[in-house]
């Protein structure tokens, strides 16, 4: 694969970069969703939110935000794989789902399914978060993907406070603490042309203009999780 030589305050907009393998020493427990269709100005949106006020003294956070089943994790894994070989920091996915975990989520990027750093597995783990958490200070752009963030307290303790990181959250929450300085993406329902191409993924065999498609889309509402269920 060709090596990116870009910073997050030059990702590319006007075209969608094509997926890619990530830097080396990422933490990425999710493939590439083949079934991802549409949200092309949503993935621009987070990207330009990246490259607002270049290299500011703390990281810059975007928010992909929206109701249960609207696509907020998807939308983050297709940002992973299309953007994260920009940030040669490499890129750390974390479930904020359980704030208990957390220390242990961070903790993971250090070890062998991430950056895999000498001697790591001899520290004590609140060692092994510190020597992450410096790690992801540094001027190197990193990418840190905090999944089903909803606390700003949680978002406030664990993202970096300096260096050259970029922190995107998935969340449910669409009001934020304008000091935690987040730029939010809200997400609608796709559009209906996404909807149809989203079933047809399932569904090769019918044609495209089948009726039935639309009607489904209709009764679901465009919305992603439960046009995947149905």
């Amino acid at each position: 694969a060709a090596t990116h030589h870009f910073t997050p305050f030059a990702l590319p907009l006007a075209d969608l970069p094509d997926a890619a393998l990530l830097p080396e020493g990422s933490r990425m427990p999710f493939a590439r969703n083949p079934l991802f269709v549409g949200r092309e100005d949503d993935l621009r949106a987070l990207a330009a939110a990246f490259m607002q006020g270049g290299a500011g003294t703390s990281a810059q956070i975007a928010a992909a935000t929206g109701v249960g089943g609207i696509g907020k994790t998807q939308l983050a894994v297709e940002f992973v794989h299309r953007y994260g070989p920009f940030f040669p920091g490499g890129v750390f996915w974390l479930s904020f789902a359980a704030s208990a975990g957390v220390a242990g989520e961070v903790a993971a990027c250090g070890g062998p399914a991430g950056l895999n750093l000498p001697a790591f597995a001899d520290l004590a783990q609140p060692d092994q978060v510190a020597r992450v958490r410096h790690l992801w200070q540094e001027p190197n752009p990193s990418l840190l993907v905090f999944d089903n963030c909803e606390d700003e307290a949680l978002l406030a303790e664990w993202r970096p406070s300096s260096g050259g990181s970029r922190v995107l959250i998935t969340t449910r929450r669409a009001q934020w603490d304008d000091a935690l300085g987040i730029t939010a993406c809200a997400l609608g329902v796709l559009a209906r042309a996404e909807s149809l191409a989203l079933l047809l993924r399932f569904r090769p065999d019918l044609p495209t203009g089948d009726p039935s498609l639309d009607a489904i889309a209709v009764e679901l509402g465009d919305l992603p999780l439960a046009l995947h269920l149905a």
